[in-house]
């Protein structure tokens, strides 16, 4: 039996080509994707392969997710898992072909712009919250005790965090938007 090798690495949402790449790599060096997870990913070891992996966003439900995969293996492509709506596929890298799942880049920046609206949507409730438990509550913003004091902070740090992503995305979008012009 083969060896099952787990690495933990977090990648984020406007870092899906590097993630591609990092896959890649792992696979020149002899460890094929089996399963991923949340920041988890589970190789076999095995000989090195030229194996081309990519992500796809797909933001339907069901069917639709079951549809769009299917006619990805028809196209050659192995489905390997999901997490969220992110789909991993993989295949054989032929040469003077085609590696991308998708000849647009149109389809990548529409997923990228799902998950900046979803992070700023994220971030400004968290927004209400924070202004409402400091300035808007009168009972909770005159509650002064250091477990409130890091409650709010916390909120606050989150925010700054989700707006720091959703400013990421949009860096990663205009990336995309110049190769699509």
């Amino acid at each position: 039996m083969s060896e099952m090798i787990r690495i933990r690495k977090v990648f984020f949402v406007w870092q899906e080509h590097l993630e591609e790449k990092w896959l890649t790599e792992m696979a020149a060096q002899g460890l094929h994707l089996q399963r991923v997870g949340f920041c988890v990913y589970d190789f076999k070891k095995g000989e090195p392969r030229d194996i081309t992996y990519r992500l796809y966003s797909h933001v339907g439900f069901g069917r639709d997710v079951k549809a769009c995969n299917r006619l990805f293996e028809d196209l050659g492509w192995e489905w390997l898992g999901s997490i969220l709506s992110w789909q991993y596929f993989r295949k054989p890298h032929e040469e003077g072909k085609n590696d991308e799942i998708l000849s647009d880049n149109q389809s990548k920046w529409e997923a990228l712009k799902y998950w900046r609206n979803f992070t700023l949507a994220i971030g400004s409730l968290n927004l209400f919250n924070f202004l409402n438990i400091s300035v808007f509550s009168s009972g909770l913003a005159s509650w002064r005790s250091w477990g409130m004091d890091l409650f709010r902070l916390l909120i606050l740090g989150l925010v700054g965090l989700l707006i720091y992503g959703a400013v990421k995305i949009q860096m990663r979008m205009n990336e995309l938007k110049d190769s699509i012009l």
